[in-house]
């Protein structure tokens, strides 16, 4: 007869087997649930990161998409505008003041589009 502490691993038809059985059911449920939990919590936390990163990235496509259309205003000015404002032309002395004074005038305060562009 085997000792009175042995419990058999598989259920049978005992009640030590029932219970021992019932027991590792139980067991698996709470540690599948564990485990559900916590990669559950794990993708929250990959999901915010996701999302902040997306909002950066956003962010700074704006910025870049801002800087473009100051650069493409720039460089539609030409020597030959230079040539036209020298005889006069109004047009031509508009672009080329808006040229010289670049995406933002020395005296004011620089964009902050410029700053983080620069700082990045």
């Amino acid at each position: 007869m085997p000792p009175i502490a042995y419990v058999p691993t598989s259920p049978g038809n005992t009640f030590a087997g029932n219970l021992l059985y019932s027991r590792n059911a139980m067991h698996a449920e709470n540690s599948e649930m564990e485990i559900i939990k916590e990669y559950e919590a794990k993708s929250r936390e990959l999901e915010a990161k996701y999302s902040k990163i997306t909002e950066n990235l956003n962010s700074m496509e704006e910025i870049i998409k801002k800087a473009l259309t100051e650069e493409n205003k720039l460089n539609k000015v030409t020597i030959s505008h230079f040539i036209k404002a020298r005889r006069n032309n109004k047009k031509a002395s508009f672009l080329v003041n808006e040229y010289i004074k670049g995406t933002f005038p020395e005296w004011s305060p620089m964009p902050t589009w410029y700053k983080i562009l620069i700082a990045e």
